[in-house]
């Protein structure tokens, strides 16, 4: 039964393909960013992620953890701890049973990630999943909701910051545990009653400039096309992935979004929503349309070779970094800027088997920044090129319903404040004595 245990893995990106390595632990009991394990030498891939193997019968299960390696150590443990209650449970014949009229959590728990994943909140089920697991482990001597205490809502947060985790990483986490409590129904102004603070960032969005020189370096129509939608319509990546053409009525200039059951695709809280097309996106979009008839129903889709069919494209991201760094656009500053490749220890006499260091992936462009520069946008005072005079911009509440966002906290995680010209307009607008 030795090689059924549990082991923390990371799937690597090597010039071979995809692979599978163990994960190497240094000294200190802390997992080393990126290294794995590959014939008895310590070998680093920085494009992957990091996952847990285990086996159900004799079929090898991987479960995904993410590229975070404190959460991923944390999941470890997690899984190690439970696999040895359950055998010390079954050895002595024990069980627990739920008692009439208390909620065990352990169950609840499930039922609460079962029930966002309903609703189509796939995003918030990841969330929800990497606080809780984390939360129930801290009240392990917890079996019943009732139980729950203020000091253990404590204990968790000085777990966190144990680990040494950001101080707006902890107050998220503590606003999934509270999403929590709330399904469980208990009084969280008792039991939670102030979120950890933290220092707040602005939102980050798209210059002007950026955008013109990263629109003029695209050389493809769907390239083009793609990165048009994200900027002019706010879309999220599930949503743009799952366009279809169907989805456009040229009468009403307006966009739809909804579900796609065929592709298994599912609106963030069942929300649809209309968003208008600018005339030069709708006119791109037709286009488009006439010069490639033939690409399936998905506006942006990809052919699956396997399938021989067209599908949904997962690596928009990957695709937008490939792009910027061919145009030179990388910002040359970030952590993944500055990466540099050392020849491990073992393999320096051989140093010409050493995997080759990918090429860096920017951190300062990514897809969900167009959605905040769209919402950005719609908000911001502009300047009418017909009359010479500064509009108002769209009223937060239509905006919020362009964003698809239930409430207008949401929406205000967007907005930026003015700034640049604008601002100094304004100040010197102003009659000040």
């Amino acid at each position: 039964m030795a090689n059924k245990k549990v082991a923390l893995v990371r799937r690597c990106k090597t010039p071979v393909g995809w692979r599978y390595y163990p994960a190497v632990i240094g000294k200190t009991g802390k997992l080393k960013p990126c290294v794995v394990s590959v014939a008895g030498a310590e070998v680093w891939y920085p494009e992957g992620y990091y996952a847990l193997r285990s086996f159900s019968g004799d079929q090898i299960v991987y479960t995904k953890l993410g590229n975070n390696p404190s959460d991923a150590l944390a999941a470890l443990e997690r899984s190690t701890h439970l696999r040895d209650a359950r055998q010390s449970a079954a050895a002595a014949g024990a069980k627990i049973v739920e008692e009439p009229g208390r909620k065990l959590l352990s169950k609840a728990y499930k039922d609460f990630l079962s029930a966002a994943v309903d609703r189509g909140s796939l995003e918030a089920a990841e969330v929800y999943e990497l606080a809780g697991d984390e939360f129930l482990k801290v009240i392990a001597d917890k079996t019943y909701a009732d139980e729950i205490t203020p000091d253990d809502i404590v204990k968790y947060h000085k777990a966190l910051a144990k680990r040494k985790l950001a101080a707006r990483t902890i107050a998220n986490r503590h606003k999934n545990v509270v999403a929590f409590l709330l399904y469980l129904k208990l009084d969280t102004k008792t039991l939670a009653p102030k979120t950890p603070r933290f220092e707040k960032t602005t939102p980050e969005i798209y210059k002007f400039e950026e955008m013109r020189v990263f629109f003029n370096s695209l050389r493809e129509d769907k390239h083009q096309l793609m990165f048009d939608i994200y900027l002019q319509t706010g879309v999220r990546e599930q949503e743009a992935m799952h366009l279809e053409w169907s989805d456009i009525d040229t009468s009403t200039k307006t966009l739809k979004l909804r579900a796609k059951p065929r592709w298994g695709f599912k609106m963030k809280d069942y929300e649809q929503r209309e968003l208008p097309l600018s005339k030069e996106l709708l006119e791109e979009l037709q286009t488009y349309r006439a010069a490639h008839p033939d690409q399936g129903p998905l506006i942006l889709g990809k052919w699956n070779t396997k399938k021989k069919e067209w599908g949904p494209d997962g690596h928009m991201l990957r695709t937008l970094k490939q792009l910027v760094r061919a145009a030179g656009l990388n910002c040359g500053h970030c952590d993944s800027c500055l990466q540099t490749y050392v020849t491990p220890p073992r393999r320096r006499r051989n140093a010409k088997h050493a995997p080759s260091l990918p090429p860096p992936e920017c951190e300062n462009w990514f897809l969900h920044k167009f959605r905040a520069t769209y919402c950005t946008n719609l908000l911001r005072p502009h300047l009418d090129e017909r009359t010479g005079l500064m509009e108002a911009g769209l009223d937060i509440v239509t905006v919020q319903k362009m964003m698809g966002h239930g409430d207008l906290a949401s929406t205000m995680r967007y907005l930026r404040p003015a700034e640049g010209a604008s601002v100094q307009t304004a100040v010197n607008s102003i009659k000040w004595r």
